[in-house]
């Protein structure tokens, strides 16, 4: 009788084993078949200037290639004596490509935002001792947000700012 019973829970142990591994292989079976891997490029004149691939999910997520780094700034303050006062300083700001990009149901959505610093080293080196002008980084900042079927096989072709080309291709 005791046998009969270590038998009958150990099966019983098995069946509920084996219930647990099914449910988990059809939990990552159904996880994979919600991402999808895009493939993107930014093109000018038919020159890629930036490009990636990313893995899409129904979260949120950001990719971005480029540098966030310290630029300098020359502020001038006008004394109570009449001098000018030159007030350095440095300020942090992203340079490069940042893509955001989640799932929403039958569909894709991206968000592209390419930003260009051009630092003003030099202009401020170049400034006379007695010559003061206020100087930052120009940031030229494009941004488009593009929505498209979540659809294996699509590639399209976008308008990116006035000069530039978004691709996408949905694997």
């Amino acid at each position: 009788m005791g046998q009969y019973f270590l038998v009958k829970e150990a099966m019983l142990m098995l069946i509920r084993l084996l219930c647990i591994g099914v449910l988990f292989i059809l939990s990552n079976t159904v996880g994979a078949t919600e991402r999808l891997m895009v493939n993107f490029e930014l093109k000018q004149d038919s020159n890629i200037q930036e490009q990636g691939y990313v893995l899409v999910s129904n979260n949120l997520k950001t990719w971005n290639k480029g540098l966030q780094k310290s630029y300098l700034k020359l502020k001038c303050k006008q004394l109570g004596s009449g001098k000018t006062e030159k007030l350095l300083s440095t300020v942090d700001l992203f340079d490069g490509l940042k893509v955001s990009h989640q799932r929403l149901g039958d569909s894709i959505e991206f968000t592209v935002v390419l930003s260009k610093v051009q630092p003003r080293y030099i202009e401020i080196h170049k400034l006379a001792v007695d010559e003061c002008k206020d100087l930052s980084p120009i940031v030229t900042t494009t941004v488009e947000t593009y929505r498209f079927m979540a659809k294996k096989g699509l590639n399209e072709s976008h308008p990116f700012g006035s000069l530039m080309t978004f691709r996408n291709s949905v694997n």
